[in-house]
């Protein structure tokens, strides 16, 4: 079957579709915080908290292959919030960025510690805090509803206009060399495949 689906609008689709997924991994990292970790002290805690930062930034940041989400997709009832946490990815979680020495709040600060016999130096962890998370997650519930809403708008558009995708699982393709849109990668039975709502 050969479809055609412009390359601008197929990079949009898993533009979207990417974003879906990364919004869903922060959920599930925020309950399973919620599930597992009783203290904001915790190994788990911190890797888990990390985790679920990174991956709702994520759709934010550069994408050679597919760009970005656009400024419009940012959550306008928690653009505070939503800014904060893109903040900490950028400057503590992904980098260590200093342009923040001049602001009120200092992240991963070093303490110097003089002892009889020699100096030494801790560099504290930056922690966000459980109700943090809470909070993260009701914002990555949000986009999530969002980006699977945009990317079932493109699903519709390549099953209307007269094309009707059979049950199965396809690859969107991204290359112009390629002889369609997408290519049929497998056959599904109607219990095997969740269709997107």
């Amino acid at each position: 079957m050969h479809i055609e689906y412009d390359m601008e609008k197929r990079k949009l689709f898993v533009l979207w579709a990417h974003a879906s997924t990364c919004f869903d991994n922060c959920i599930r990292a925020c309950q399973e915080i919620e599930r597992l970790c009783s203290s904001e002290n915790s190994q788990l805690f911190k890797a888990l908290s990390h985790y679920a930062i990174i991956e709702y930034a994520k759709p934010f940041k550069w994408n050679r292959g597919i760009g970005k989400l656009p400024d419009e997709a940012k959550p306008k009832s928690s653009l505070k919030r939503h800014e904060h946490t893109v903040d900490i990815r950028d400057k503590i979680f992904a980098h260590i960025d200093c342009d923040y020495v001049d602001s009120d709040e200092v992240f991963n600060p070093v303490r110097i510690e003089v002892l009889s016999n020699r100096v030494d130096y801790l560099v504290a962890d930056t922690r966000i805090s459980m109700t943090d998370t809470a909070s993260l997650r009701e914002l990555a519930e949000e986009m999530f509803k969002k980006s699977r809403y945009h990317a079932s708008r493109h699903v519709a558009d390549l099953s209307g206009k007269g094309r009707r995708l059979s049950r199965g699982v396809y690859k969107v393709n991204l290359t112009s060399e390629a002889d369609s849109a997408l290519t049929r990668i497998m056959n599904s039975q109607d219990s095997e495949i969740e269709w997107i709502e």
